[in-house]
């Protein structure tokens, strides 16, 4: 996986890794080729993103209120042109 896709994702869908894994809803989640992982969920009042290899304690981890993130599509993704 590209890391500039993760980095647009972070930066569009974020969130960070808190305590309270359980009481959140998974929105995505992948694993990249290199062993890390990719989480965003929806923690209520926010969305969380978190990224590295071991998500209890990632490498980067980010938190927005949920009012403040938004999501988009790239070309070939979601809703065809024509839709």
């Amino acid at each position: 996986m590209d890391r500039s896709v993760i980095m647009k994702a972070s930066l569009v869908i974020a969130g960070s890794l808190c305590t309270g894994l359980a009481s959140a809803d998974v929105i995505f989640s992948c694993d990249t080729k290199n062993g890390k992982q990719v989480l965003v969920e929806d923690a209520g009042e926010h969305i969380k993103y978190a990224f590295g290899r071991d998500l209890n304690s990632p490498e980067l981890s980010l938190s927005v209120p949920r009012e403040a993130a938004s999501t988009w599509q790239w070309k070939g993704i979601g809703l065809k042109d024509d839709q």
